[in-house]
C-alpha cells in the first residue's frame, strides 16, 4: 500500500466470528485500504483462532485473545476468566480483545 502511495489503515477492533472466509476478508481489506487487523475472535472460536490466522497471514492479522462480548464474559464465568488469564500470561497474544465493564 505504501508503494502505491496509500496510507494504510489498521483496524484495532475486529470481532471475528468465523462467518467470513479469510480470503474474502483479505480481499475486502485490500479494497478498503486496510493493511492490518487486530483479530479478537469470539468465545466459540477461542483465542487460538487468532494465532492460527496470524500464522497463515502474519502481515495481515495481529493475534488477540477472545473479545469480551459473549456469555462467558457477561456471566462472569470463572472458567472463561481462568482461560483468558492463561491466554494472557502465555505471551502469545499482542493484546486482549475488546472488554467492556459496562455497555
Amino acid at each position: 500500500m505504501i508503494e502505491k502511495n496509500i496510507l494504510p489503515i489498521i483496524d484495532v477492533e475486529f470481532h471475528h466470528n468465523g462467518k467470513v472466509e479469510v480470503e474474502r476478508l483479505i480481499s475486502r481489506m485490500d479494497d478498503n485500504g486496510v493493511a492490518l487487523i487486530w483479530l479478537g475472535p469470539n468465545e466459540k472460536l477461542g483465542s487460538i483462532e487468532s494465532l492460527k490466522m496470524n500464522e497463515q497471514f502474519p502481515d495481515r492479522f495481529v493475534p488477540l485473545t477472545v473479545h469480551g462480548d459473549g456469555k462467558g464474559w457477561h456471566s462472569s464465568d470463572k472458567g472463561f476468566l481462568d482461560d483468558l488469564a492463561r491466554d494472557v500470561r502465555s505471551g502469545k497474544y499482542y493484546a486482549m480483545g475488546e472488554f467492556e465493564a459496562r455497555h
